[in-house]
């Protein structure tokens, strides 16, 4: 039996892309975006949700969405979906849920920005690792800020 794990979002980016780099020297960004649904609740008020997607984008794609993406930046986002698990800071496990991006196409001007560089790049290699580990993973210590 065949399966898809595809995911496709235009939103925009919740705030500025987080850039870091693998041991091997490979970029790796971060970014939040939201997407946002309309509909009128059984009174008729108009109701507004905002759902939080977190993508991770790598190579060139990572280069470029730190570049360019900042707060409200509106992108398409094509991509797969991967769920792990990592520890906190408090040693609960918790799941993340996030979109490995395939496609990232900007549809907004262009904004050049200031890329917010992480550190404990080495920490980053596990990120390639299949299945993804159960420890904290290369985007753990963002799981705190996050805006969702």
């Amino acid at each position: 039996m065949a399966s898809l794990n595809q995911m496709q979002i235009i939103g925009n980016v919740g705030k500025a892309p987080d850039l870091r780099y693998l041991a091997s020297g490979d970029p790796v960004c971060a970014i939040s975006v939201a997407t946002n649904e309309k509909h009128k609740d059984k009174q008729g008020n108009s109701i507004e949700t905002t759902e939080w997607h977190r993508v991770v984008l790598f190579g060139r794609q990572a280069e470029i969405a730190a570049q360019y993406l900042v707060a409200g930046s509106q992108v398409f986002i094509q991509g797969r979906l991967r769920s792990r698990d990592y520890q906190d800071k408090q040693g609960e496990t918790r799941r993340i849920v996030e979109v490995l991006s395939d496609k990232l196409v900007l549809l907004g001007p262009a904004k050049p920005a200031q890329p917010r560089v992480g550190g404990d790049s080495g920490r980053l290699d596990k990120y390639h690792q299949a299945p993804a580990p159960a420890s904290a993973g290369p985007f753990a210590d963002m799981a705190d800020d996050t805006p969702f």
